[in-house]
């Protein structure tokens, strides 16, 4: 119990601590309504390009920087499925639903199974740069690109698997659509179930995108991908700063109020 003056100067370096990290809060909330409005509207092509790409079509003619409105299931290829009697014997990392976090869109979690112990639903075969969309329950939004430490692994039936055509899409481009809010309204109106609500993967890949060319997706994911980082990365942007203040005051707190 030191003086009360002691007291006041102690509390007073700690408070500041506090502000700190509540004005960091406060910033990054601020960055990820900012980034929920650019992606929006770097995003969104109006019903006008939708037209013109109608009228284009009718004519069959195409414009090399065209943005043309297809089909996920139009961009994305066929994915193949384990057969686990030929594979005995083998190990492989499984994704099931909770193994991708709906904070920071990764997987941060998975489990070892053989023919052995593989559950009913281990069936799908994914590749690096695949998109994941949880299919099962899908406005809980489990959504990632496959890292390359998981290429030829296994996934759950329960998510819808993206494959893109890499000469016509952006892997990206793809994950950034996903994230929409529109997106979650079309699967609002398709999914069926009360309990444990599902969407078919027929259904997700009817969705339809715009798809400018190449070089303009590289641009607006370039710009989406420093937001992203920004309000999301754990080990830089706000969120590392926020950790490393916390831990700053965690540190400072313990000395202060040890004697």
């Amino acid at each position: 119990m030191p003086p009360l003056e002691v007291q006041k100067e102690i509390v007073k370096i700690l408070d500041k601590f506090t502000e700190l990290e509540a004005e960091l809060e406060a910033e990054l909330e601020a960055r990820k309504k900012q980034y929920a409005f650019y992606r929006e509207q770097l995003l969104s092509f109006n019903r006008e390009e939708k037209r013109r790409e109608e009228k284009r079509r009718e004519g069959k003619r195409r414009e090399e920087n065209a943005v043309r409105f297809l089909t996920l299931g139009e961009v994305c290829e066929e994915i193949t499925t384990i057969r686990w009697k030929e594979n005995q014997g083998k190990e492989f990392q499984y994704i099931d639903l909770s193994s991708v976090s709906r904070e920071r869109h990764q997987i941060e979690k998975s489990e070892s199974i053989n023919s052995e112990n593989a559950p009913s639903r281990a069936q799908q075969i994914i590749c690096t740069d695949d998109i994941l969309f949880g299919a099962t329950r899908p406005q809980l939004a489990r959504f990632c690109i496959v890292p390359a430490t998981y290429e030829g692994q296994i996934c759950s039936t329960g998510f819808c698997v993206l494959r893109p055509k890499k000469k016509q899409i952006l892997p990206q481009w793809i994950y950034f659509q996903i994230s929409l809010e529109r997106f979650y309204e079309f699967v609002k109106a398709r999914e069926r179930g009360s309990n444990y609500p599902t969407i078919s993967a027929a259904d997700v890949k009817s969705y339809e995108i715009p798809v400018p060319a190449l070089e303009e997706q590289k641009r607006i994911v370039g710009i989406l991908d420093k937001f992203d980082c920004l309000v999301n990365d754990l080990s830089e942007g706000l969120p590392a700063e926020i950790e490393a203040r916390r831990a700053q005051y965690a540190h400072y707190r313990e000395k202060l109020l040890s004697f």
